[in-house]
C-alpha cells in the first residue's frame, strides 16, 4: 500500500499543489499500535521516520523549517501515524480547543491524504489537544472527522506529539 502524502502546518492545498509533493511509503505492520499519544510502541521504534515540514506565520510565508517528524504503517484496513513536533519553547504551545470547531490559531498539522488512483484528497487537521477536523477535496463544508479516527496527543521536553 502506497499514499502519497502532503502534510503542513496550516497550509492550503493550492501552496500545496504549487510546491510539489513527496512520496512516503506506508509500511505494513503486524501489530497495531497504542493510541495513548505516548509513541512508545515497538512499532514507532522500527518505522524509517519522514521529516519536510514547513512552518508558516501569519502572514502564510514560509519563515522556517522545523524538525517535525512522522511515520506511518497500516494493519488491515487502518492507517496509523505518529507525529512529533519540535517546538523550543513548549510554554507557547497554543491548543485551546478540544471540540472540531474555533481552534484555527491552534498548533495543529494539517495532512492531506491522496490515495493512489484516486483524484481527489482528504484534508485531516487535529491540533496539540487531539482534536479533530476534515473536508474532502471539492466539498462544500467540511465534513464530520471518521468516528473511527482516534487521535491522542501528549508534550514532550521538547514540543508535542500525536499519535493516530
Amino acid at each position: 500500500m502506497k499514499l502519497k502524502w502532503f502534510i503542513a502546518a496550516a497550509m492550503s492545498a493550492v501552496t500545496l499543489w504549487n510546491i510539489g509533493a513527496a512520496e512516503y511509503p506506508v509500511y505494513k505492520i503486524t501489530r497495531a499500535p497504542e493510541i495513548d499519544g505516548k509513541l512508545d510502541d515497538y512499532v514507532w521504534k522500527r518505522l524509517p521516520e519522514g521529516r519536510g515540514f514547513m512552518r508558516m506565520d501569519s502572514a502564510n510565508s514560509y519563515v522556517t523549517e522545523r524538525p517535525t517528524r512522522f511515520q506511518m504503517g497500516y494493519k488491515d484496513d487502518v492507517l496509523y501515524l505518529a507525529i512529533r513536533c519540535t517546538e523550543p519553547n513548549p510554554k507557547s504551545i497554543k491548543a485551546v480547543e478540544t471540540y472540531r470547531d474555533g481552534w484555527t490559531f491552534d498548533d495543529a498539522i494539517e495532512m492531506f491524504f491522496l490515495p493512489k488512483d484516486s483524484s481527489s484528497y482528504m484534508q485531516l487537521l487535529t491540533n496539540a489537544n487531539g482534536a479533530r477536523w476534515s473536508k474532502r477535496q471539492n466539498a462544500e463544508r467540511e465534513t464530520e472527522p471518521p468516528t473511527d479516527w482516534k487521535v491522542a496527543s501528549g508534550r514532550t521536553p521538547d514540543g508535542w506529539i500525536l499519535e493516530m
